[in-house]
């Protein structure tokens, strides 16, 4: 695929809601993310749940957010909420936020 084809590349907001804060899930989102080739971020929220902006190969994301609603071996994930939003062009890291 060429770089200036987007056509089979998507981005999505996720929030994932569970035991997920102090379980190393942030890590495992960026270690699955780096696995998958998925571009985007992760970081805590003050209400206990983590946020996601994942965007990369429609396929591969579909298969990073199957993997990530297991979560790490200590996490449990109970709900995980996804939303398509608009993707960001030249992106080409994933990254923990603190």
């Amino acid at each position: 695929m060429r770089s200036s084809d987007t056509s089979m590349i998507q981005r999505c907001a996720i929030v994932v809601i569970g035991r997920v804060q102090g379980v190393g899930f942030r890590f495992f989102t960026k270690e699955t993310a780096d696995m998958y080739g998925i571009s985007g971020w992760v970081r805590n929220c003050f209400n206990g749940n983590v946020e996601v902006e994942a965007q990369g190969n429609e396929e591969l994301l579909r298969q990073f957010i199957k993997e990530i609603k297991k979560g790490p071996m200590f996490g449990h994930v109970s709900d995980l909420k996804t939303k398509d939003i608009k993707i960001i062009a030249h992106e080409n890291e994933f990254k923990i936020r603190y």
